[in-house]
């Protein structure tokens, strides 16, 4: 359960044991290589990940295996290139480098994120779905456009709100599959059909609320598990 593999879990937090890996196989790579080198082979491994996927090598060698073993191994090799874009734009600051012009680059980026997300132009390979391209672009360009909003100007009014909310991030995470699944169950039993991103925002608000509870309760432990 730890890692995710638990049938019971559906593999949901599938992103833990890819995530244990690459830290691991990037700690390894610069530990034992100079930087230069190091980045050589994370991009060289990213080509790699990508014939792997687009060949069809990726769905060949693991679909036959059982669901556990088949999610998660198929999940580390689309995850490589997701890696190396973020290492990438981590060592050589490609965000900070584009300050100057902040208000250009944050346009371009919201731009660039709304039209990928409309348009696709290379579908995910078989079997796996975040091996598709507009996934790594968006990826980049809407944390490009979050880093350069110049949240430094904002009043401490506006800080405080922000801070306030963000604060209980870490029980919405933890419980935002279980309440989506129950409010799910419950609009079906009803008869009500409900827009995906509305659910999500129904979603955030319930588990924010349950969230903002459990800090209440006098205990040092429940107040841990989402502050």
């Amino acid at each position: 359960m730890f890692t995710g593999h638990s049938p019971r879990l559906n593999a949901s937090m599938w992103f833990q044991t890819v995530l244990i890996v690459l830290t691991g196989v990037y700690i390894f790579i610069f530990k034992f290589f100079d930087a230069k080198k190091g980045i050589l082979i994370t991009y060289a491994m990213m080509f790699a990940a990508f014939v792997i996927q687009y060949s069809g090598i990726n769905f060949k060698l693991f679909d036959s295996l059982r669901f556990e073993l088949k999610y998660h191994l198929g999940r580390f090799f689309e995850m490589i290139p997701y890696a190396t874009i973020g290492f990438s734009c981590a060592y050589y600051n490609v965000f900070e480098k584009v300050k100057e012009k902040r208000l250009f680059f944050i346009i371009l980026f919201g731009l660039a994120s709304i039209f990928l997300l409309k348009h696709s132009f290379i579908n995910s390979a078989s079997g796996f779905g975040y091996s598709d391209n507009n996934c790594l672009l968006l990826g980049f360009f809407v944390i490009g456009f979050a880093y350069l909003i110049p949240f430094e100007k904002l009043s401490q009014s506006v800080k405080d709100v922000l801070k306030f909310l963000t604060k209980y991030t870490l029980g919405i995470y933890c419980m935002h599959r279980i309440v989506a699944e129950f409010l799910k169950i419950l609009l079906t039993k009803i008869g009500i059909n409900i827009d995906s991103f509305i659910l999500c925002i129904i979603t955030y608000i319930i588990a924010f609320f349950v969230s903002f509870l459990m800090c209440k309760i006098p205990t040092k432990l429940s107040r841990e598990l989402v502050d």
